[in-house]
């Protein structure tokens, strides 16, 4: 599999696309074919040194994405290979593949594109969240 690798902070020109081995799904773990990730500014804070918690290099960055359960581990009760989900790794997003705990996975609506799945966690909730802050004290309300 290719992935996009930090091997030292700084800009994104830094980063270099590299092939891995495929991962294997240990106890409680999904493989996920990514189909789609999120980009988000919080990325180029860990890309380049800057977020409050600093992951030494080399890392593959990237905390949202969307995309095909490929096979699961020993102990895995809510997916199965072929399900679509919306993916939550702290890192790795940047990444043909991604191997997650059960529980930083959720299931992706068929309404859903794995595009809009990919920015639904982070990029549209913060977005909604400031919006209705925002709404909320410009309208008089706590």
């Amino acid at each position: 599999m290719k992935a996009l690798v930090c091997k030292e902070f700084g800009p994104p020109e830094k980063l270099l696309i590299e092939e891995f081995p495929d991962p294997v799904p240990g106890y409680g773990e999904l493989l996920v074919d990514l189909k789609a990730a999120g980009i988000n500014f919080p990325d180029l804070l860990v890309i380049g040194g800057n977020y409050q918690v600093k992951t030494p290099p080399p890392f593959v960055p990237g905390s949202e994405a969307a995309g095909i359960v490929e096979s699961v581990g020993e102990s895995v009760t809510r997916f199965k290979p072929g399900d679509r989900v919306i993916a939550l790794p702290t890192l790795g997003a940047f990444a043909e593949k991604c191997l997650l705990p059960e529980d930083k996975c959720m299931p992706l609506p068929d309404s859903m594109s794995f595009e809009e799945g990919a920015g639904f966690t982070i990029t549209y909730a913060t977005s909604y969240h400031a919006f209705k802050q925002s709404t909320e004290s410009h309208c008089g309300k706590p």
